[in-house]
């Protein structure tokens, strides 16, 4: 009986845990969790001791960077006059701040000319000479009273101001000594990828440092608009405070900011040092740099297929697309086609480079030009001078025209319409006393408006060949069809010249 009663017992125990553990397995999921057993907490890894000591070593150089540079940063508060801006033009002055900023092609030009009140703005400067000498941007001490307030808040009017405009620098002299000075390093030497700080006063916010890395290099269209490219926040009020390795030295000073929006987080650009230091050095001890110049045009597209239309096989040298009126060049016998190779024996690896060397020369010196011309070398001798004051706004020299043929023809090889330039299109497209074949239509997806050809520029030359009407063009076109591309010789509406090498379909 014992037995029985235990074995029934047993059985009953056995029966309702069976059914228990049916009625679990079929419970919801939540459910589950909610009654069983909770999952283990995710377990962390510790960190490494080597991996955060590295980190914050990384974090001791910059904090050393920003206290060795924060003391030589200073503010430039400026007071422009009531006066007319033309917001519609390339740079342009902030509402409250004294920067510059550039909008991308295709924007939309604001509004034209309107008056505006006297204007009181915060912009940067830094300390390159402990005896009072600080570097800023011209733009921010332009038409402006300055004065210089230091890092302890103490502040000078300038005992003198000395401004460089093609370089957009300007050096101010305050009267005090034993200022925290930084050096300047070899901007030559910087590379892409090497990691920066910004520091200035943007929106008035003093000791502003800001991060990041060089991004490109030789960013613009000439020696006096080569910039480096960071992506280091620059904003309005930072304009020339300094663009600082980590050892803290001066590799540029910023100036100039590109932006699609009124936010101001677009791509940062800075003088590079080596420029900057060439300038002031002069400035020191004059109120203008005097500079030399060849008088010519570069192209800065000079690019390997262009080369080959040339009879290189390379793409080093400067490509010289417009010689102007009496200037050494001309004077020298340059020519517009010439490929600049050598000067004085020192190889020319681009426009940009030959610019350098020949500002940075004497007027009256003597310099040896060896060029590539229609398949020959050739050595001139220039007598480089003074560059005139008005350089910046010399226009081209081609050779005024008398008579023009008619003619209108549409070159689908090119993806582009053109026609003999009239009087009536002259007029419209600004293109007056010249002769050529205009372009009046394109196509978008050309190759001819990937390498910029617009509505309005004048092709005045073929290859070696002057075009002065739409059917001479199409019939060089014609002559460079087995070659696969023609080498044309544009002038835009704006006046600027320019070679560019145009595959034919």
């Amino acid at each position: 009986m014992k037995l029985q009663r235990s074995t029934i017992v047993g059985g009953a125990v056995g029966f309702i845990f069976a059914v228990l553990v049916v009625g679990y397995m079929n419970l919801p999921p939540m459910l589950v969790s909610a009654v069983g057993t909770q999952p283990a907490a995710k377990v962390i890894e510790p960190l490494a001791p080597e991996d955060l000591a590295a980190v914050e070593r990384i974090s001791r150089v910059f904090n050393h960077v920003a206290q060795t540079v924060n003391g030589s940063v200073v503010h430039i508060q400026s007071v422009t006059e009531a006066r007319m801006v033309n917001p519609g033009s390339e740079f342009f002055e902030g509402p409250d701040l004294p920067f510059r900023f550039r909008q991308p092609p295709g924007m939309p030009s604001p509004s034209p000319r309107m008056p505006r009140p006297p204007q009181v703005g915060l912009g940067s400067g830094v300390v390159i000479g402990s005896d009072g000498y600080v570097v800023t941007n011209y733009h921010v001490v332009k038409d402006a009273k300055i004065k210089v307030i230091l890092s302890d808040g103490q502040s000078y009017e300038p005992e003198w101001v000395h401004v460089d405009r093609p370089t957009d620098l300007a050096l101010i002299k305050i009267p005090v000594t034993g200022l925290s000075a930084l050096e300047f390093a070899d901007s030559d030497e910087v590379k892409v990828g090497d990691i920066v700080l910004a520091v200035g006063n943007p929106f008035g916010l003093d000791n502003t440092v800001t991060q990041g890395i060089i991004s490109y290099l030789g960013r613009g269209q000439s020696y006096y608009s080569s910039y480096i490219q960071t992506d280091a926040a620059i904003n309005p009020g930072n304009s020339g405070g300094p663009l600082v390795n980590v050892r803290g030295k001066i590799i540029g000073i910023n100036t100039l900011i590109v932006t699609r929006t009124a936010s101001f987080a677009g791509i940062g650009l800075a003088i590079p040092a080596n420029r900057v230091k060439f300038v002031t050095d002069v400035l020191k001890t004059s109120e203008k740099v005097t500079r030399s110049y060849l008088g010519i045009g570069l192209n800065q597209n000079f690019n390997l297929p262009l080369a080959r239309t040339f009879g290189l096989s390379s793409a080093e040298g400067a490509l010289v697309d417009r010689v102007m009126e009496n200037s050494p060049a001309s004077k020298a016998g340059l020519q517009v086609g010439d490929v600049i190779l050598m000067l004085n024996g020192s190889k020319v690896k681009d426009g940009l480079e030959l610019q350098r060397i020949v500002s940075q020369s004497l007027p009256g010196k003597e310099v040896k030009v060896e060029l590539w011309r229609e398949g020959k070398a050739m050595t001139f001798t220039v007598q480089l001078e003074e560059m005139p004051q008005n350089f910046f706004e010399t226009g081209s020299d081609e050779e005024p025209f008398t008579e023009q043929a008619p003619g209108e023809v549409k070159l689908a090889s090119l993806g582009i319409a053109v026609a003999t330039l009239d009087n009536d299109l002259a007029e419209q497209f600004n293109q007056h006393s010249y002769k050529g074949a205009v372009v009046i239509d394109i196509e978008p997806n050309s190759e001819a408006a990937r390498l910029g050809l617009q509505v309005g520029d004048l092709i005045t030359k073929a290859q070696n060949q002057d075009i002065r009407t739409a059917e001479e063009l199409v019939e060089a076109v014609k002559e460079r069809a087995a070659e696969g591309g023609i080498r044309l010789y544009v002038r835009s509406p704006k006046g600027q010249t320019r070679f560019i090498f145009v595959p034919i379909k």
